[in-house]
């Protein structure tokens, strides 16, 4: 068993060192695959622990984050491939809450990506790990479908802060979001750049300032806007431009990708690489539109409710969305006709893996 073993972690160390781009990964995944089912055999619960192994091993391999999350997502994803295709995954088959079961398996999926690393096999079988959260969520989410049908609830605007303050108050996360608020508030003292970027006109008002009184010690808008004499929209336009997306790119370099429970805003996403000062000194939105524009991967990648909506597509509109003041996913959902939270999926689990490797690549060539 241990010489088996020893196998599976020649080719995981393999996975590691392909490029991103390299057309082997998939062969290597194949052959992971191959191995951990002559490992297993039938013993699906094997399969699953043998993987999520492996997923574990990857943080001794010496790998640089983004290389380290696209391996992770690439092993669990063959993980979940497994328990969905086996008969051990809890089912739904009330038909009116479907969409909640939906909605509860990729909240679950996004957990276990997460956090993987806290199962513990003595404890529990995989399976039994994640059907008692599926089973929680599934709860959740037909409530709040439920409580949807009972009344139209009138949409809400974006908090700048919500879903960042949403996942260090997390449960999830326990005492690594209060380690994590306190790297953030000594990434704002000793980051100079952040003391650079200014509202216009207003050179005392710097990104390092407001991250500091909004998202640390979260002081009201009309507080800010009062104490320091400026428009509330000029304040929360300038923070979504300049401040939350350094704010998250920071988040991403220093915990390896973490998300928050309900997926990223892409508009976020983008601001953040787009504003990492490594990336623009190699022309990197540039090169960004060139590749958007001539891989032929991302035509193919389509959204399921609206296969009209092509990754090329999201992504031009995206682009073309952050550029404009106060503009963000909302007004990108509009124009496509869809949800936000479909297009967050879709960017997260279809177009990020893609992103990643090209944002790798783009690093490379400038070293």
């Amino acid at each position: 068993m241990e010489k088996d073993h020893c196998s599976l972690d020649y080719y995981r160390q393999r996975l590691g060192q392909l490029s991103p781009l390299s057309a082997k990964r998939k062969q290597i995944l194949r052959q992971i695959f191959s191995e951990v089912v002559r490992i297993a055999g039938d013993d699906v619960n094997l399969q699953l622990q043998l993987l999520i192994e492996q997923a574990k091993k990857l943080s001794g391999d010496g790998l640089d984050p983004i290389q380290k999350t696209l391996c992770e997502r690439e092993i669990l994803a063959q993980a979940m491939g497994i328990l969905e295709a086996s008969e051990k995954l809890w089912r739904n088959y009330e038909e009116q809450y479907q969409d909640a079961y939906a909605e509860a398996w990729l909240k679950t999926l996004e957990y276990f990506y997460r956090r993987y690393r806290d199962y513990n096999a003595q404890q529990a079988q995989v399976a039994t790990w994640l059907n008692f959260r599926l089973k929680n969520e599934f709860k959740t989410q037909r409530e709040k479908q439920y409580q949807q049908r009972q009344q139209v609830q009138s949409s809400t605007s974006e908090d700048d802060r919500q879903d960042l303050l949403a996942m260090m108050a997390s449960p999830s996360y326990g005492q690594e979001a209060e380690l994590m608020r306190r790297d953030i508030e000594n990434w704002l003292q000793s980051d100079t750049e952040l003391v650079g970027v200014t509202v216009k006109n207003q050179p005392a008002i710097t990104a390092q300032l407001l991250l500091q009184r909004r998202f640390i010690e979260e002081v009201e808008w009309s507080q800010l806007a009062k104490e320091y004499g400026v428009a509330i929209a000029t304040l929360s336009s300038f923070y979504e431009r300049q401040c939350r997306g350094r704010l998250i790119a920071f988040m991403e370099s220093n915990y390896d990708f973490i998300q928050p429970d309900t997926p990223i805003n892409p508009c976020e996403h983008l601001r953040g690489l787009l504003g990492k000062k490594e990336l623009r000194q190699n022309q990197f939105e540039q090169q960004l539109q060139e590749w958007i524009e001539t891989e032929s991967t991302l035509r193919e990648l389509r959204l399921a409710q609206k296969p009209g909506i092509t990754g090329q597509r999201l992504l031009q509109e995206l682009l073309l969305t952050i550029r404009k003041s106060r503009q963000g996913l909302t007004q990108v959902a509009q124009s496509l006709g869809v949800e936000p939270g479909e297009l967050e999926r879709f960017y997260e689990f279809q177009l990020l893996p893609h992103i990643l490797q090209f944002v790798h690549k783009n690093l490379s060539q400038s070293r």
